[in-house]
């Protein structure tokens, strides 16, 4: 099967009553146990997320026993009794892991950005170095913040880029260019720089508040 197959079929996956009866009994035989170890496991993880500075502890918690269930239901996976939590604390990792790269790349505007349609001189490798500085909220904080300190122009073209889209992105992007009088790989340069901006304002905030 297609990996862009599997990756929408796990997309629409939803939890059902079978699968969650699943779930529980991987946690005990015991129906009141292993609803008192759902309850635990679930205080947990919204602690985890929490302290990760999530806004969506109770959402993302939620996600951890779906992919779980999911896992148990479809590969009849088995969880360890004795211990369960350890699991799902990884589960929780890769889940805040995943929400907060994609808060980056929607504050920086990179969802839609393909390798091949940056500038010539390519910054996609430092970006994505520095990215990894910014594992915690406290990196997306500075991101928004730092949207302050552009220019209107720069925030309102990088927005405009950012908000081409689809099978009209080029035709969008061709007419930005037109409106702002830039040649299309002037238009992805001067973008380029903007998102620098933000990321270079966004490390001496880090940096202040980390030393």
């Amino acid at each position: 099967m297609d990996s862009q197959v599997k990756k929408q079929l796990k997309k629409d996956w939803v939890l059902t009553a079978e699968a969650f009866g699943k779930l529980l009994l991987s946690f005990d035989e015991n129906q009141e146990k292993a609803s008192l170890i759902y309850e635990d496991i679930r205080k947990r993880l919204i602690r985890q997320f929490t302290a990760g500075q999530s806004l969506f502890a109770d959402e993302q918690a939620d996600e951890v026993f779906n992919r779980i269930a999911r896992k148990i239901a479809e590969e009849n996976f088995m969880l360890d009794r004795e211990n369960p939590y350890p699991y799902f604390h990884q589960v929780a990792r890769y889940v805040l892991l995943e929400y907060q790269r994609k808060s980056r790349r929607k504050i920086l505007g990179l969802e839609d950005l393909s390798a091949g349609e940056e500038p010539s001189y390519n910054t996609a490798d430092i970006l994505e170095k520095t990215y990894e500085k910014f594992r915690t909220e406290l990196g997306l904080k500075a991101l928004r913040q730092c949207r302050e300190h552009l220019d209107t122009q720069e925030l309102v073209m990088l927005d405009k880029y950012n908000e081409a889209l689809g099978k009209d992105k080029k035709h969008r992007h061709q007419q930005l260019a037109i409106n702002l009088g830039k040649s299309q790989n002037a238009l992805k340069i001067s973008v380029s720089r903007a998102r620098n901006k933000l990321i270079e304002c966004a490390k001496k905030k880090l940096s202040i508040v980390l030393n």
